[in-house]
Formats: structure tokens, sequence, C-alpha cells
């Protein structure tokens, strides 16, 4: 498994869209893939708390790679106006009973409501110049 420690310089460092920014610079270079590895839980683990850590010697299985060939932005997107929620699941996926994913909902739901605020607002300010 390759992994890769995300170096900013300082500049970029403490720009709100750091991560963004680096997407973009690496994609200057090629496309950008990322593994998606699952961990396999044993009948011991508990998969309702995730303060619990299961054992390094844990299964597990490279289950697709995700390829990212270009980027463009998010306002006005493909994407603008959608909202990822956790506990939205294609059929024969369950949820846990981890409350941590309520909470994420709740975060992801606050989330985008604060984006589409200042979507709109900078919209409005935009049609006052």
């Amino acid at each position: 498994m390759l992994c890769r420690q995300i170096h900013l310089d300082q500049s970029t460092e403490a720009h709100a869209d750091a991560l963004q920014i680096d997407l973009v610079e690496q994609l200057k270079a090629g496309s950008v893939s990322f593994d998606l590895i699952f961990t396999l839980a044993d009948i011991s683990d508990n998969e309702n708390d995730p303060a619990i850590a299961w054992p390094q010697d844990r299964e597990t299985i490279n289950a697709g790679t995700v390829v990212i060939n270009s980027s463009s932005p998010q306002h006005n997107g493909a994407c603008d106006g959608l909202r990822f929620d956790p506990l939205v699941l294609p059929e024969g996926i369950e949820l846990t009973k981890d409350p941590i994913l309520n909470a994420r909902s709740a975060a992801y739901a606050e989330s985008y409501r604060r984006r589409a605020k200042e979507s709109f607002f900078g919209l409005f300010k935009q049609g006052e110049e």
C-alpha cells in the first residue's frame, strides 16, 4: 500500500482550500489515485464504538481504486448543490449502531447549509456590483 504525506508550503498551509490546491498541483503531473482499503471485522470487534481500535492483524482488502484525472471549481460545477450524507446507503448496506454516524450526518448537513448560505449571499453581493 502506497501512502503519501502531504507537505504544503507555508503560503498554502493556512489556506482554507489547502487540500484542493494540493490536488490541483498533483493533477498537473498526471492522474491521482486512491486505493479504498477496507478492514474486515472479526466477530470479536466492536463495530459500534469508534473509540476502540481493531487489532492491526485484521484482514484488509482493496475494494477498488478511485482515479482522478481532472478538477473543476465546485461553485457552479457538477457537484454544486449536492450534499454527502453517511446515512444514505445503497440497498444491502446497513448501518451499525455507532452513534458517530448520526453526529456526522448532522455535521455534514450544517456544513452544507453554511456553504449554501455563503453561495447565496455571494451571488447576491455580485448582483449589487
